[in-house]
């Protein structure tokens, strides 16, 4: 019997150097992955960024603010750090840990929505995290939510890569020096997409949807009067940007007026601009879009020339 037990012991141990070592590799060839995941991770790990003008916010600054655009016109070097799916708290430690491993920047363009500082339950495009869960700020950064990694992502080897093929090859690729080409540009991505019938068929039956408050989160408004205090010491400026929305899906956000006087009181108290697109010409036009709080490409590069012209008037070379 014990001659049986150690034989199963041995046949369970023995493969688990190689697991690790293959862990390993998988982790590296993803931490220099070029890929829809890990392009701005790496850049901000690596210390590829310091831009002189970063770009933050949720997927309406991801797909929504170009920095080629931004660099032709401004003469700086920018970077959008964009999070698709996220609410502010992500967006503000994702920042924290930019800060860690690049120079800080000059300007920052935190974009806005609605629904910036409501609680965000779930942990998006948890992928995104999976090379870096050795790292503590990633680790503090993601167990606050739903969906949060445990024991076996953390300790046991390409467990976390379960149902993961794909990145797998990928990081084996780029290990070996073969990665993707990432579909991004300096963390930003147009989309050719077309206009989504959804926002039609909500509407099919009314003049809209039916408005309701939305409700602002305790802990992510403290959090975004810390980030601003942050940049105000460090003497970073911050520039608030509400891109357009599709103007018939402006009304179904009731309190709306009450969450724009939030941003424009918060702007002032620190001295920083505040740029509403809101009433801007592009909200207008549907064919700008691809659903009612998204741009499409053309729309969001006609957008980007327009806030370069703004922040002409506010940035220095």
């Amino acid at each position: 019997m014990k001659r049986f037990v150690l034989r199963l012991l041995l046949f369970c141990l023995l493969p688990l150097p190689l697991l690790y070592a293959f862990s390993y590799i998988v982790d590296m060839g993803l931490r220099r992955s070029n890929s829809y995941y890990y392009s701005e991770w790496n850049d901000i790990f690596h210390g590829a960024v310091n831009a002189d003008l970063v770009i933050t916010g949720s997927s309406r600054a991801y797909v929504h603010v170009s920095p080629k655009i931004l660099d032709s016109a401004l003469g700086l070097n920018t970077y959008n750090l964009g999070m698709n799916g996220t609410k502010f708290l992500m967006q503000y430690d994702r920042f924290k840990i930019y800060l860690q491993h690049n120079k800080k920047p000059r300007y920052v363009v935190q974009t806005l929505d609605f629904s910036m500082l409501a609680e965000n339950y779930e942990l998006y495009a948890y992928q995104q995290f999976l090379p870096y869960l050795s790292d503590p700020d990633i680790r503090q950064m993601t167990e606050k939510y739903k969906g949060k990694f445990g024991f076996g992502e953390y300790y046991f080897p390409m467990f976390k890569y379960n149902n993961q093929n794909a990145l797998v090859v990928e990081g084996l690729k780029s290990f070996l020096g073969h990665s993707a080409t990432g579909p991004k540009y300096k963390g930003y991505e147009g989309q050719l997409k077309p206009w989504d019938a959804a926002f039609a068929a909500a509407n099919s039956n009314g003049p809209g949807m039916s408005p309701y408050d939305q409700v602002i989160d305790s802990q992510s408004l403290t959090k975004f009067n810390e980030f601003l205090a942050l940049c105000s010491r460090e003497n970073i400026k911050v520039i608030l940007v509400f891109p357009p929305i599709y103007s018939e899906f402006i009304p179904v956000f009731r309190n709306r007026q009450a969450i724009l006087s939030l941003f424009e009181s918060a702007a002032a108290k620190y001295n920083f601009p505040f740029l509403n697109f809101l009433d801007d010409e592009l909200c207008a036009d549907k064919h700008m879009f691809y659903n009612s709080q998204h741009l499409n490409k053309t729309g969001a590069e006609i957008f980007s020339r327009k806030l370069a012209a703004k922040l002409s008037g506010i940035v220095t070379k």
